[in-house]
């Protein structure tokens, strides 16, 4: 969470939420093995560089940007 804040800026913070939540799994994970196998897929954008685009894309949301030209240019960018 605290590369989150980080990118984001602007004095953002975040603090955990310690009321009862229903147990989901105790693992959650993607795997992409799969894709990897059957379609000849591979990883084209980092972890850190998918944090930087979904903030940069929420934060252009959250301005009352039109999202059109964001979203194609984010699709751009690693097409």
């Amino acid at each position: 969470m605290d590369k989150l804040v980080s990118l984001w800026g602007k004095g953002a913070t975040w603090e955990q939420d310690n009321a009862y939540h229903p147990h989901e799994a105790h693992s959650l994970s993607l795997d992409c093995s799969k894709a990897r196998l059957k379609l000849g897929w591979v990883l084209q954008i980092s972890l850190d560089q998918g944090l930087e685009q979904s903030i940069t894309w929420s934060q252009a949301y959250g301005s009352g940007t039109d999202m059109r030209p964001v979203t194609e240019a984010a699709i751009a960018q690693w097409m």
